[in-house]
């Protein structure tokens, strides 16, 4: 995967790098410019950003964290912009990748030639993804669909932790770095009655192997079969 990544021109010449995807959609004249694309998270809702979007074309809705929590991207300036339009404050993320936007989706026949690997096993557990907010079938074509459609499209975050929620999920364990992901589902779903279990694996300042020994402590304390054995060393 890495060295398809590396090879093909999906994210190293058109949704990133030098951005040729904006040569062709907005103009030439704009690809010896510097900074052309930047990603913001920002402070408002769906239909705040909705009422004022059509006065800056070059501004997309990217991703839904919560009802008040939104990632625009787009040209720098206009995002900005709009921002400024909404009285809200535009912080930075410093992605300047062409995704889950219509932009992308130039590159999705060739994202799911990328992304077709043999499935050499099949997972007991169920797959949710964005693509379209349910478990995904774990096959070759399935997988190659699902994340090509993910990169190009809206992601609606709430929709699929609420999904999941409904299907009897109440453990979320966030691999990622940092511990946003926890928060947002600790507000989405802050009204269900039944009790969710947030935990953040890879926080900042915090050693690795210590991180995920007081997530397995936390998920032991409230009554969860976790296996031990690869924590206890060989006789």
């Amino acid at each position: 995967m890495s060295e398809r990544l590396r090879n093909s021109p999906v994210f190293t010449e058109q949704l990133a790098g030098p951005l040729k995807r904006l040569d062709k959609v907005w103009g030439e004249a704009e690809a010896g410019k510097q900074h052309r694309w930047e990603s913001y998270h920002i402070k408002a809702g769906l239909m705040q950003v909705r009422s004022v979007i059509t006065h800056f074309p070059r501004v997309f809705i990217t991703i839904q964290n919560t009802a008040d929590s939104l990632v625009i991207a787009g040209d720098p300036r206009q995002c900005l912009a709009l921002a400024k339009a909404l009285g809200v404050r535009a912080i930075a993320l410093n992605v300047p990748n062409i995704i889950h936007c219509e932009l992308s989706r130039s590159e999705y026949q060739r994202m799911q030639l990328m992304y077709s690997l043999p499935v050499q096993q099949k997972l007991a557990c169920q797959l949710f993804s964005s693509s379209c907010y349910l478990p995904v079938p774990i096959t070759e074509k399935a997988i190659a669909v699902s994340i090509s459609k993910c990169l190009t499209e809206f992601v609606d975050f709430p929709r699929l932790i609420k999904n999941m929620y409904a299907t009897g999920e109440r453990v979320f364990i966030e691999m990622g770095a940092g511990k946003s992901l926890s928060t947002w589902i600790e507000r989405i779903l802050k009204n269900n009655q039944r009790s969710v279990t947030c935990l953040s694996v890879n926080q900042k300042n915090s050693e690795d192997y210590t991180a995920i020994l007081k997530s397995v402590a936390t998920l032991v304390s409230l009554g969860y079969p976790v296996n031990l054995q690869p924590f206890l060393k060989e006789p």
